[in-house]
């Protein structure tokens, strides 16, 4: 799994509260901005970019400036790319990994919770587990 630092949080969640807050539905937003209930869907749950027009329609809607909108969306996109490079950074380390590391890390949690892929890799090693749990070579 790889881990991030950044966090993209959509505008979509910050129009969720407003919603709540006034006590509005996404039908009665849709209705209030002149959108349609499926952008509205869409815009709320990060699907759709924010765009000036949008946010325009929401400072009419709700009283929230459409700068603190544009300013939300970009914010968002911008923490979108640091993700993506954080991602592409992870796993160019995750590939760089040594044998060691990689036995460390991926190969033993998975051997600890895997019955099969410890038997594949004793397979693999012609090796076998005795009723006490040791591990012998396989006589050839």
């Amino acid at each position: 799994m790889i881990h991030t630092k950044t966090i993209a949080i959509p505008p979509g969640e910050t129009i969720k509260e407003q919603l709540e807050d006034r006590n509005l539905t996404q039908k009665d937003l849709a209705r209030l901005t002149g959108l349609s209930e499926k952008h509205i869907s869409r815009l709320v749950n990060g699907l759709v970019i924010l765009t000036p027009e949008t946010a325009a329609r929401l400072e009419q809607a709700i009283e929230v400036p459409a700068r603190y909108w544009l300013a939300l969306e970009a914010g968002y996109r911008a923490d979108l790319l640091k993700v993506q490079e954080e991602n592409a950074a992870a796993s160019q380390q995750k590939d760089g990994l040594s044998m060691q590391e990689w036995i460390t890390q991926e190969l033993t949690p998975r051997l600890l919770t895997d019955p099969k892929c410890a038997q594949r890799v004793l397979r693999a090693c012609r090796c076998h587990r005795d009723r006490q749990g040791r591990i012998h070579p396989v006589e050839a």
